[in-house]
């Protein structure tokens, strides 16, 4: 029997890799879900874990007390408590506490996860340079974008690309917001007001870093190229890793280090998403959470060390020594061009798509005869596909090529 346990909150959405990295070290593992969401989000993989494995025990539950009461009757030793997607950042943080474990405090949880607390906190410490402003009205956002080429409208508590509009006009705006409040969040979590703030010029990255009680450690930098597929002027299409210089990267970290404790962030992993303008860096936000898009997936493959599992260890209290090493440079391709309602005639450059020099691998989420909606999101991207080379010059030409092998025609609704 095994005695040990670690209590992974809402592994979900990519975060059910930590379900295998735990079982892999020996331990009886928690996976605790919301009650109230049930099975929904749970991915036919983890739930076949479930279901399959005797040491892995689902957890539908949403009261803390609850929860501990379970730990107790099982007579298992909760050692680690590990948030798995960005809604498990105050329970985890809290049980945590409760029971004694390496954590993040539980005091700080609203700034890693609300994007207003988020940005207060970084204006206060000098960190950010943009305003902000929580809009409850259409008018509140309309007086906010006075004056401004452009403002950015966002959900307080998503992730990643969802429910972020670029505005420039008052149509923009008011799409823009009437979106956000009259719809769920990612999570299914709604939300009486809408996040507007400056835009902020530059080049958009996002680095990937692990925190541990005693070590700061960049894992990777990507770099996004983001365009306007006729329904979001904010889709991305393309992103690959990037290597700068010496002095930038130093700078970048040193960046994202203040960044992470101003936050609160003292352990786990952390994906900043931040705008690179002549060599300054500004958070856009932080993610308290695996990044996604197959990023987690590519590590597996080409990285020289098991990430997620060095992530489980520093919830344990070990230090990450080794820096990141890559045998390729990455790449993750979408196809969001769709953007009429139309049904799918036929699809075309598969084969083309598969012979690209840096292939590794593509998801279709459509087939032939699927009815589409408008692409506004990653989530509803037709195609996404994963490359990898050592030659970046290859991998560049490659990321074109991939953009032009598919099309995807439309037929008659």
């Amino acid at each position: 029997m095994v005695d040990k346990a670690i209590l992974l909150i809402y592994p979900i959405r990519g975060g059910e890799k930590y379900i295998f990295s735990a079982l892999n070290k020996g331990y009886y593992v928690f996976c605790l879900h919301s009650k109230k969401f049930g099975d929904s989000y749970i991915s036919s993989e983890a739930k076949e874990i479930l279901k399959s494995t005797p040491n892995c025990e689902a957890l539908y539950i949403d009261d803390k007390a609850e929860v501990l009461d379970h730990i107790k009757s099982s007579k298992k030793q909760v050692i680690a408590v590990i948030p798995c997607t960005e809604p498990s950042i105050h329970l985890a943080d809290q049980l945590s506490k409760e029971l004694g474990l390496l954590g993040n405090d539980p005091l700080t949880s609203d700034l890693r996860r609300n994007k207003l607390t988020m940005r207060e906190a970084l204006i206060d410490a000098g960190l950010l340079s943009m305003s902000v402003k929580k809009c409850h009205s259409l008018v509140d956002a309309l007086q906010f974008q006075s004056g401004k080429q452009k403002i950015v409208l966002k959900t307080p508590e998503g992730a990643g690309q969802e429910q972020v509009y670029i505005c420039g006009s008052e149509s923009e705006i008011k799409f823009a917001f009437d979106s956000i409040v009259s719809n769920l969040n990612l999570f299914g979590k709604p939300t009486s007001y809408a996040l507007a703030e400056d835009y902020l010029e530059g080049d958009e990255i996002a680095v990937n870093v692990i925190v541990s009680e005693h070590t700061f450690k960049i894992i990777d930098i990507w770099e996004y190229t983001k365009g306007n597929n006729g329904v979001c002027n904010n889709i991305l299409y393309n992103m690959k890793t990037v290597v700068f210089d010496e002095t930038l990267t130093r700078d970048i970290e040193a960046y994202c280090k203040t960044v992470c404790s101003v936050l609160g962030h003292k352990v786990g992993i952390a994906h900043l998403e931040l705008k690179l303008n002549n060599g300054r860096c500004q958070l856009i936000e932080l993610g308290a959470r695996l990044p996604g898009t197959k990023i987690p997936h590519l590590w597996e493959r080409y990285s020289e060390r098991c990430i997620v599992s060095d992530i489980v260890d520093v919830y344990l209290g070990s230090d990450i020594s080794p820096e990141y090493e890559f045998t390729s440079n990455l790449a993750i391709v979408y196809h969001p061009d769709l953007k009429d309602a139309v049904v799918i005639e036929s699809i075309d450059g598969i084969e083309n798509l598969i012979d690209t020099p840096s292939y590794v691998e593509h998801e279709q989420s459509l087939q032939v005869g699927d009815l589409v909606r408008p692409i506004s999101t990653l989530n509803s991207s037709a195609f996404v596909t994963s490359l990898a080379n050592k030659s970046l010059h290859q991998l560049c030409e490659d990321i074109c090529l991939v953009h032009n092998s598919v099309q995807i025609n439309p037929g008659q609704l």
